[in-house]
This record gives C-alpha cells, structure tokens and sequence, in this order.
C-alpha cells in the first residue's frame, strides 16, 4: 500500500495519507506476481484448500473480482526505498513542530493494521529518524510531533516491514520557519514616566507584544520557494517582569487579549521623610514556540515610574456605552441600528485622608460632553458618537488637583495625566449604515457585518482588491458577503468553507441563476470566517495560518487568484467563452482533465506544474516535482491548488495591514 499525501484546503495542517492496497508477496511492487496470487486464491474462502490470506487484500475474508480490481487499478505501482536501515532511530518526540492529519487504508474492511510512520529531516545536522507507530482501522486520524521543521520527508508502511500488501513511499513535507522581525514591545500604560500616589494600591502596567515570524513552502524539487509571514500566538510569548530599582512587587496577570499582557505592580512605602521615588520595571519576553527555528531572541522594555508620598490620578478609563450596556473599547458602531453610541470616561483620584480630591479639569477631550454627577467632577459623558466617526487614535488629557484641609485648605498638588485611545469598530455587529447591494444572493439578501463595510477605517477599505471592479458583473463589485457557505449537493462546500468563486452564477439571486451578469462573483461566509478571524485555525498543508484582518485578506487573496487563473484560462466568465449554463465548460475537448483550467492555457504553463491530462498536475508537481508520473495524489484540483501556493502566499502579506486595523481587539486596540 502507498502513502500519498491528500490534502483537503480545509482539514488542519499537513497530511491525509491514503496506502495504497495490492502488493500480495510483500516486494513494495504491485506486478503479476501479486496478480498470480490473486488469481490462484479466487473464489476460497478461510478453510479451502486454495485459500492464501494474501490474497484477501480487502479484508472481507474471501478473494473475489474486487480483490482482483485492486490489483489492476494498481498495478505497477512501486513503493518507495525506505530510509537507510544504518541511521539512528528515536520514537518521535512529545512536543515540538506539530503535524496531523488522517491515515486512510484504501478498500480496506477487515481489522486493525499496525503503521509506522517514519520521518527523516534532510537539512539536519544530526542524521536521525523519528518513527510513531499507529493503529489504523479503514480511516483514522493521528497526531504527530518532530523537532522543528524543515525539509522533512514521510514514509508510511505496514508493520512488520515487507509482511505484504502494502506499499512504502516517501513525500515531502517541506515547511520552514525562521525569527523574522523581532519582537515588538510597546508600553501602553503607563506611556511614559508617570506620577502614582503610593497611597492608591496597584499599579496597573499594559503591554502591547506582537511578533511576526517568516515561513516558506518548498516544492520537491527545491526550485520553488514562496515566503510570508505568521504572527505567533500569545501563549507562546512569556513575559517575564522585575523590578530594576525602587523596590515594591509586581505581579502578572492573565492575558485578555490577542495582543496585550497586563501586570499590576504594587508599590513601596516610602521612608519617612522621603517625597518621591524613581522606579524602573523591567518585562522581557521570551518566545517559546514548540518550533524551535521560528524562537526569537527575548526582547526587554523598561517602564520608569516615580513614586510619591502624596495622591495622584491613578487611571483614566474611557468606556463605549451602548444600549445600556457598557463595553471596555471605545467604538464608532452601536449593537443595533436602533441604538446609539456614547463614551464614558472615569477618573480614579482617590486620596488618603487627610488628603482630598478637589476638582477634576478636563484640558482635552475630542468630543463634546457633560458631566456626570457632582463636584469633582470625575465622570464624563460625551454626546451620542456618530457611527462615522473617524476611526484612530484619541489623546484624552485630565488635571486633577487634590487638597490638604490645615493649615490652609488652599494647600494642594495637581497632577495632569494623558490617555490614548484607539477609536475602533465593532467586527459581527451592524451600524446605522444599512447596505445590502453586496449582500445579495440565492440565500436571500443581507447587511453585511461591519468588518466587511468599505467605509473609511473598516477592512473592506482596505484589503488589497476588496473593490475590484467588473463591469460586466451587476452591481459592478466582485466580492460579495453571505451569512453561511450554502449547501448544495455534490460540490465540496462545507459550513467550514470560508469563501467560494461563484463561475457560474449559481448562486445569484433566485430566477437570475446562471445569468452571465452573476458569473465570476466571489463570495466571503461570515459564520466561517468569523471562526477564523477569532482563532486562526489550524495551519493548512499548504496555506497560511492567518487571524483577525489576515485571515479576510487572505481569504480575498486566495479566491481573486482562483478568479485570475479562470479568466486567464478561459477568456471570460460569459457564454462566448463558457458556453450557456447547459453547457459545462469542464468537458472534452475544452478541459480534458475537468480541473477547472482549459487545456491550452494549462499546456502553456507547463512550467508551473499545469498538465492537460492530470487535474491534479499542480499537486503532484508540487509533492513530487518533475518525476511525478505515476505517483498517487488526488486532493486538491489544479484551480485550488494554485490559489493556495500562487494566491494565499504570493497574493498577501500577513502582517501589512496592522496600522489598519482599526476592529475592536484588532492591532490598533489599546
């Protein structure tokens, strides 16, 4: 049985291994030997005189035309030579560079088979093999750890080695990481070198951490690299605090956010006589990625406070008010249309008697606003927010000055204090800005959510060809939103697919499908995406791991490059070019292999791995480079697979569009 590494564009990262059945006399060749076995077995059952349980080779417990069918639809298929037996080998370890995915025995129905997997790395200094032994009964999933990456390469076979049936072959899995750019650290409160009271409790201390590493895809034949980035996760950051000077304690608090990690510090009481203190806080962070070759050096950042023996404004918090409801961001967009937005801004002063918090004075405040309750004034309502608000960044400036009752109640210290906002928007909800022209489809017609507007600071205004234009689509735009991937039987749509390209029109709005006027829209599914902008997912064998504005780019990128290629292939999505919806334009002589790309333009393109005959050409290019012929892979059609490598890696670069990112949570939040 083969190993072949099947990848679908939505399982997690890396491998859907299929063996292939068929080799009777256990010499890694399907040939008529194995043929010969076949035959002289046909019709027995366990008991007769002719019966060879090597013949049985799907399990069933009897050798029929089926047994004899696997062995012709594979014959002369030859596995591949196992690693040298003279290396070291180590089982695999429990941590590190994490690949999974699914071990399928190919027309195999009768009981558990032992597999081993083993893996060899080809640029490692040390020459070991790591091997994982796994129990597969028809299809089951597995879950394997190495070192790090790197050019690795995967064999599977059957357990004990040449015991028959299956074949062993090698593929590459050939994915590389490196540090990249260092890790960013930026003190978000305090911003500078702050005054606080050491009389008003802990100290809260904010971080903004965010580290993009560089990773590459390689192709068998290494003469093909694609490079990009990814963002490492905050739990594989460590902040590590202390205290340089100054005294007191700090401690660390969990991380409620993709980007931020907070700490509270409490500090010392000072020596009778002493007014003021300097303190200096040290944070590192330590990158401790499972993938060894993706950790960056650790990265420190000072923070200076001083300490003083009399009050100080302790924070300055400003809050988005919305139905009633209170919100820890500050947003342009309510939960509802019906709804309004307002900021709420409090000032904590407190004072240790005999001390007093006088009055509050607001110096800058972007907005217009009232104040809440009486003197001193610590509580700031501003005025409904208009849902246009201009998303960036706000600088709120408060004096407060706090009094001393004797020997004179004029006797006081003012302390003036800033805080710098983001002005963000909120992802899922909807605003006051209804528009459903790009909402429109067979599902029915909707608002779409707020990070698809196009408005000035929302992702639809700035994803690299969100606006693409096509003057032969209604509507005009190529990028359409609908709530959920719709179902429709036969197709490979699952309601974890993310965004489609739409050649046919058959999603257009009822009694319009297949009108050339809705040919070539691309639809992005919110409740998929949505998934994907709060977690990621799981690395894809040949995609991108992306999150938050990354993923939508990255998603816009993908389908736009599959669009690209079919205008490219076919000249147009119009009945001229494709014929009438009748007519399929997936059929001989336009598209002999019906893998989406015509024949002339894949003949052209031979280079890049096209084959008019294959339709999975790119794939098996990509897997096995210019000697693929013959080799088994059968996942990822040729459209889709030049989306991927050509679209997800070529198309975006993950991390661009971090000073854009105006969404709530999103890079500019805090």
């Amino acid at each position: 049985m083969s190993l072949c590494l099947l990848v679908s564009p939505l399982q997690a990262q890396s491998l859907h291994i299929t063996l292939l059945n068929g080799d009777c006399d256990g010499d890694n060749e399907v040939t008529l030997s194995d043929f010969g076995i076949v035959v002289s077995a046909m019709g027995s059952v366990p008991g007769d005189p002719n019966w060879d349980p090597r013949a049985d080779l799907d399990g069933d417990g009897e050798v029929t035309l089926f047994d004899v069918g696997i062995v012709v639809r594979n014959f002369g298929q030859v596995g591949a030579e196992p690693f040298d037996p003279t290396l070291p080998r180590l089982p695999a370890p429990n941590e590190g560079y994490h690949v999974c995915g699914v071990i399928r025995l190919q027309e195999w129905y009768g009981g558990a088979v032992s597999i081993r997997l083993e893996a060899f790395r080809e640029d490692a200094p040390e020459q070991i093999v790591y091997y994982a032994d796994f129990s597969v009964e028809g299809e089951d999933f597995f879950s394997l750890y190495l070192p790090d990456a790197g050019l690795w390469r995967i064999t599977a076979q059957i357990q004990p080695p040449n015991s028959g049936q299956f074949l062993a072959m090698s593929v590459p899995h050939y994915r590389q990481y490196s540090p990249g750019d260092s890790i960013r650290v930026l003190a978000v409160q305090p911003a500078g070198a702050e005054l606080f009271s050491n009389l008003s409790g802990p100290i809260p201390i904010v971080i903004h951490v965010v580290d993009y590493d560089e990773v590459s895809i390689t192709n068998a034949d290494r003469d093909v690299r694609l490079t990009n980035k990814v963002r490492e996760t905050m739990n594989h950051l460590d902040v590590h605090w202390r205290i340089r000077h100054g005294g007191g304690m700090i401690d660390d608090r969990p991380a409620f956010s993709r980007y931020l990690r907070y700490a509270d510090y409490h500090p010392p009481a000072l020596d009778p006589g002493e007014f003021s203190r300097t303190v200096q806080l040290e944070c590192t962070v330590y990158d401790r990625s499972p993938i060894a070759s993706r950790r960056d050096e650790p990265v420190s950042l000072t923070i200076t406070l001083t300490i003083l023996d009399v009050p100080t404004i302790h924070s300055i918090v400003g809050r988005g008010v919305s139905g009633g409801t209170t919100y820890p961001s500050l947003f342009a967009s309510g939960l509802r249309r019906e709804e309004t937005v307002y900021y709420n801004w409090v000032v904590d002063a407190p004072a240790t008697l005999p001390w007093y918090l006088r009055y509050v004075e607001w110096l800058q405040m972007p907005w217009r606003g009232r104040f809440r309750g009486e003197p001193p004034w610590r509580l700031f309502d501003t005025f409904p927010i208009s849902p246009d608000e201009e998303h960036r960044r706000v600088v709120v400036e408060v004096r407060a000055t706090f009094a001393f009752p004797y020997p004179d109640p004029w006797l006081g210290f003012q302390n003036t204090k800033t805080r710098s906002r983001a002005i963000t928007f909120r992802l899922f909800t909807h605003d006051e800005m209804c528009d459903f022209s790009r909402g429109i489809s067979s599902i029915a017609h909707w608002d779409p959510p707020n990070w698809f507007d196009a408005r000035p600071g929302h992702w639809g205004a700035v994803i690299p060809r969100f606006n693409e234009m096509d003057p032969n689509l209604d509507g005009g735009y190529v990028v359409y939103y609908a709530p959920r991937p719709p179902s429709r039987p036969g197709t490979d749509i699952t309601d974890t697919t993310v965004g489609i390209l739409d050649w046919s029109g058959y999603w257009a709005p009822y009694g319009l499908q297949h009108s050339e006027q809705y040919r070539g829209r691309v639809y992005l599914f919110g409740s998929s995406l949505k998934a994907r902008i709060e977690s990621g997912g799981a690395v894809r064998r040949y995609g991108l791991w992306a999150d938050g504005i990354d993923a939508v780019a990255n998603t816009v990128a993908h389908e736009l490059a599959e669009r690209d290629l079919f205008l490219a292939s076919w000249g147009g999505f119009d009945s001229a070019h494709i014929g009438s919806y009748l007519f399929h334009p997936f059929r001989r002589p336009y598209d002999e292999d019906m893998d989406g790309v015509c024949d002339s333009w894949e003949h052209l393109h031979r280079s890049l791995g096209f084959g008019k005959d294959d339709p999975y050409a790119v794939e098996r290019w990509w897997l096995y480079g210019k000697d693929a012929t013959g080799r088994e892979v059968c996942t990822v059609l040729d459209h889709e697979m030049y989306a991927q490598l050509f679209g997800e890696w070529n198309g975006y670069l993950v991390g661009s569009l971090d000073e854009q990112d105006w969404s709530e949570g999103g890079r500019q939040d805090y």
